[in-house]
C-alpha cells in the first residue's frame, strides 16, 4: 500500500505529530522524574534522621530525668525566696545544738548587689562550746545542704580553764560565711 498525494502527506504528519507528542511526553516525564527523585533523596535523608532520633529516644529522655534532678538540687542549693536565711538559721542551729555547741549569735548583712541572678550574702556566726564540738560544728556548717562558703573563721580560747585542759576547754568561734541565694529578677 502506498499513499501519494495528499494522503501521504496526512498520514506522514500524524505520524510525526504523533512521535513529536510521545517525544514530548516522554521528556516531561523525565524532567518531572528528576526533581522528583531529587525531592525523594532529601525526605529519605529526612527520615534517617529521625529515625536516628527515634532510637535515641530512651537516652534522651534519661538525660532529661537527671537534669530535672540535678535543677531540683540546684533549687535546694540556691533558695529563691526570704525564708532562706530563716530555714540556714534553723540549719546552724541544729548543726550547733548536734554538736553540743552554743550559737550565740546569727547576723546575716544585706545581699551585695550583682549584676547576675545570685545574689551573695554574708553571715557572720559566733558560737561557744569546747574544742572539738566546735571542730564539729564547722565541720557540719561546710556540709550544709546549699551554696555557701566559710570565707574566716576565729577559734579561740574562752577564759582561764583552757590553760589547764585545753581539750575541754571552752573556747569562742567567729565564724564568717557568704551564702547565695537566687536574685530577685532571676526567680
Amino acid at each position: 500500500m502506498t499513499l501519494h498525494g495528499r494522503s501521504g502527506v496526512v498520514l506522514g504528519g500524524a505520524i510525526v505529530a504523533a512521535a513529536a507528542l510521545a517525544a514530548l511526553s516522554v521528556h516531561l516525564r523525565v524532567a518531572r522524574i528528576g526533581p522528583s527523585r531529587d525531592r525523594l533523596g532529601v525526605l529519605e535523608e529526612a527520615l534517617e534522621r529521625e529515625q536516628v532520633t527515634i532510637a535515641r529516644r530512651p537516652s534522651i529522655e534519661a538525660e532529661g530525668a537527671r537534669l530535672q534532678a540535678r535543677e531540683s538540687e540546684f533549687a535546694a542549693l540556691l533558695p529563691a525566696d526570704g525564708a532562706d536565711l530563716e530555714a540556714l538559721r534553723r540549719s546552724i542551729t541544729g548543726a550547733a545544738s548536734a554538736a553540743g555547741v552554743l550559737v550565740t549569735a546569727v547576723r546575716p548583712a544585706p545581699a551585695a548587689h550583682s549584676p547576675g541572678a545570685v545574689e551573695e550574702i554574708p553571715v557572720l556566726i559566733e558560737a561557744r562550746g569546747d574544742f572539738a564540738s566546735l571542730g564539729r560544728f564547722l565541720d557540719a556548717v561546710e556540709t550544709l545542704p546549699r551554696a555557701l562558703t566559710v570565707d574566716q573563721f576565729e577559734l579561740k580560747p574562752g577564759g582561764a580553764e583552757a590553760e589547764a585542759r585545753p581539750e575541754t576547754a571552752g573556747a569562742e568561734l567567729a565564724l564568717r560565711l557568704t551564702v547565695w541565694r537566687v536574685a530577685g529578677e532571676g526567680r
